[in-house]
């Protein structure tokens, strides 16, 4: 710690270097237990002598306690999703009577199809479109053939659609097999969606079946993130689409056809998990993870960390906090191509966004680390295997990477119905195919980490998301299956972070929202007890307990905490004695 201390006050050249930032970083520091040189922070001032008492001071620090300060209540800053058995209520009325579509590519599939009722179409996804009789067609997953289908059958009869399709015969881990699960779990999903919004719809039971999604009891021996992002899109679908209600059901192996047929003819909660023979549902909890062991690594003296997304607002902050962890070699990645160094001229561009990322990249390297910028597509084979092996050819290795890349919807984004295959594509690349090259292409490294970050907003998505949604929800299920490999992953959801807020101009205002706007401190702050902690994924932000979001609490694709609870109905007791 107090190595730390020295490194950053040495970067201390004049009173210009003593701005807010550094200054908190400083009392970071001392509040840590660094010992701090105050006459450096000082030289500049004019000293004045003050008398004080000659009996000794107790050497014991005394803080201001803040209620309902995040940084005295650790466990108001993070939270996490569990998994909690929650039995099924068999007393609920049974779905619509009206046709059911049975849309698979597997046997479960054709059984469901068969016990379901004599009111049902079964559609098998194969090669290409083909009407084997009223009740049986094979299609291919295009949007054409998902058209046909929807104008051929009764739809306006058609009361449930069990969608249960499996990315089968795709055992491989390079990008074309990925690619190949996408189409087959996601993108047919996708066509289904768009096609039923310009159709007549009456309301419609949609249920989502995949296995093994999410990480529920521990037992899982794989997980299939193609399943999240399809359970992640499946929420939007909620919002965007009111004739429609999405239902999802995570099963195992051991799930029979029997229990898989209660749960869609009783279930009501939008996410539920069956696992063996226990059904599950997910609530929202804080947690503490300062009360957590420490991890078993630490960021590494000329260690070599890589950034996607590196210029980034979040991923340049990041860079800043390793650096006073230890001399380190980042590398940072981005899909703009930035300036040559011996091209930079600062003092003309001082006003420009580009000049005030450059200027941090200066003050990291103040001290004593080291900072490349690398221009790639973190979505594109040959860019980033490029870019890799450049690494490893000038430093030899790669200890761990921190994946930044995003492309975001913007404050709008476009519906379901708006949106084309092209656009949808283009917004997951970063977050999924991305998120794969990375791990395809460093396997071979031994990597103490590989950190990813999400946002709360796979929780229950939300209009005109749909693409960003579900390459989110396909990230946090990555890190659970790249740990149950038994390699170091920390998935990091934020709320959302006020320079973006800033930057994008948007309204963040009124109790619409679920989480406040974290502040830079905060998002540092976090990401330095998170690395240091034995935890594999949190959320992080303050929970807006008065948010108008919490009066639907019946409703939300997630259930509450008894303690998240409890805080909102004080907060609502408080509200009617005022």
């Amino acid at each position: 710690m107090d190595c730390h201390a020295k490194r950053l006050l040495e970067t201390v050249q004049s009173r210009d270097d003593l701005n807010s930032e550094m200054l908190i970083k400083i009392c970071e520091l001392y509040v840590k237990g660094a010992d701090i040189e105050w006459e450096v922070p000082y030289q500049f001032d004019t000293k004045k002598k003050v008398r004080l008492p000659v009996y000794p001071f107790n050497s014991s620090r005394c803080w201001v306690n803040i209620p309902g300060s995040s940084k005295d209540n650790p466990q108001e800053l993070f939270f996490t999703r569990n998994w909690y058995r929650r039995g099924l209520n068999e007393s609920n009325s049974k779905k619509g009577k009206g046709i059911t579509l049975v849309i698979s590519n597997s046997p479960m599939g054709q059984e469901l199809a068969k016990r379901i009722s004599p009111k049902v179409v079964e559609v098998i996804i194969s090669n290409g479109f083909e009407k084997s009789n009223n009740n049986l067609y094979f299609i291919s997953n295009s949007e054409d053939d998902f058209k046909r289908l929807l104008n051929e059958i009764d739809v306006e009869n058609v009361t449930q659609i069990i969608y249960s399709v499996l990315p089968k015969g795709i055992d491989g881990e390079t990008l074309s097999d990925f690619e190949a699960k996408f189409n087959k779990v996601l993108y047919s999903f996708f066509h289904l969606i768009k096609n039923l919004m310009a159709d007549n719809l009456n309301n419609l039971d949609m249920v989502l079946v995949g296995r093994c999604a999410n990480c529920v009891d521990g037992s899982e021996k794989e997980i299939i993130p193609e399943y999240a992002a399809l359970f992640g899109l499946g929420k939007v679908v909620n919002v965007e689409e009111f004739r429609i209600k999405c239902r999802c059901i995570d099963i195992d192996d051991k799930t029979s056809i029997s229990e898989l047929l209660k749960e869609i003819n009783l279930g009501q909660d939008y996410n539920v998990a069956y696992r063996n023979g226990e059904r599950y549902a997910q609530e929202i909890m804080e947690t503490n993870p300062i009360k957590l062991k420490n991890r078993a690594f630490q960021i590494k003296e000329d260690g070599v960390y890589v950034i996607t997304g590196g210029m980034g607002g979040i991923g340049l902050n990041i860079a800043s906090y390793l650096s006073l962890k230890a001399k380190v070699k980042i590398i940072l990645i981005n899909r703009t191509k930035y300036p040559e160094r011996k091209t930079w001229d600062l003092k003309q561009e001082i006003n420009n966004d580009t000049a005030d990322k450059l200027n941090k990249i200066l003050q990291i390297e103040k001290n004593g680390s080291s900072v490349e910028i690398c221009s790639a597509d973190v979505a594109k084979y040959e860019d980033i295997k490029v870019v890799l092996d450049d690494i490893r050819s000038k430093h030899g290795k790669i200890n761990g990477i921190i994946h930044s890349a995003a492309i975001g919807v913007g404050s709008q984004g476009k519906t379901l119905k708006e949106e084309s295959l092209e656009d949808f594509v283009h917004v997951i690349s970063p977050k999924m195919q991305g998120t794969c090259l990375l791990e395809e292409l460093t396997k071979e490294d031994e990597l103490d980490f590989f950190v990813v970050f999400s946002t709360p907003i796979t929780l229950m998505g939300a209009v005109g998301s749909g693409s960003y949604t579900a390459a989110n929800a396909y990230i946090e299920s990555f890190a659970e299956a790249r740990n149950i490999g038994k390699k170091n992953t920390i998935c990091i959801s934020w709320a959302p972070w006020g320079k973006t807020i800033e930057a994008s101009k948007e309204s963040f205002m009124g109790n619409k929202h679920m989480f406040e706007v974290l502040s830079t401190e905060e998002l540092i702050r976090s990401f330095e007890i998170i690395i240091d902690k034995d935890i594999n994924s949190v959320i992080v932000g303050r929970l807006k307990y008065n948010s108008d979001l919490f009066d639907l609490e019946g409703i939300l694709p997630f259930h509450l905490s008894e303690g998240i609870k409890s805080k909102i109905q004080t907060l609502g007791e408080d509200k009617k004695n005022r």
